[in-house]
């Protein structure tokens, strides 16, 4: 049960048009945003940041920065992102077997050394305490810019706020990303949890 009962969209009017964009990208309005539709302000922040961080200018693939995403959440421990940033990098082109197999980065032939790089970048930047060393930037520098390996840091700390958020409120699940977690994170042990509709 969330701490806070989500809104309906017609409970925002005002929030209308960013609901929309939110629809369109992910193919329905994140509970999240619903139960923050109580301060406007922050939705219409969130809207902002998120789409600096998404930018499609960005020169690192949609497939590798939804990955990051997946494993900012899944290091985070937060069940709900998981299974939105899983779901997401689906909707993004990321090849459903990378998805199922992203937690076998080290040693699965489908990532390549700089996914490699990327992902143990995420990892250790969103663990508590974190762990990212100059080892983590010396792998991201072979084949990453400055501007890239910014991109990448922005991933994960966008989805370190939706993590801690999402974690505390209990926020329930849609049934998208959860049809999408229960078939594709088995190998993770992923469970719905406290995010489940009571």
């Amino acid at each position: 049960m969330p701490g806070v009962e989500p809104l309906k969209p017609s409970d925002a009017p005002e929030l209308q048009s960013f609901f929309d964009v939110w629809t369109e990208r992910m193919g329905y309005v994140p509970n999240t945003l619903l139960t923050l539709a109580r301060k406007p302000k922050v939705v219409r922040a969130l809207a902002a940041l998120s789409e600096a961080v998404h930018d499609p200018e960005t020169s690192i693939s949609p497939e590798l920065r939804t990955l990051v995403g997946v494993m900012a959440s899944m290091t985070h421990g937060c069940n709900f992102c998981l299974a939105h940033t899983a779901a997401n990098a689906s909707r993004a082109g990321a090849a459903a077997e990378k998805i199922d197999h992203v937690w076998e980065y080290e040693t699965n032939d489908l990532f390549d050394e700089a996914d490699r790089a990327a992902l143990d970048f995420a990892r250790a930047a969103a663990s508590v305490p974190n762990a990212v060393t100059e080892e983590n930037y010396e792998a991201l520098r072979r084949y990453f810019s400055d501007e890239e390996i910014i991109e990448i840091l922005n991933v994960v700390a966008y989805y370190g706020w939706y993590n801690r958020w999402n974690a505390s409120m209990g926020t329930v699940l849609e049934e998208i990303p959860r049809d999408f977690a229960e078939e594709h994170l088995k190998s993770t042990k992923w469970e719905v949890g406290r995010h489940e509709e009571s």
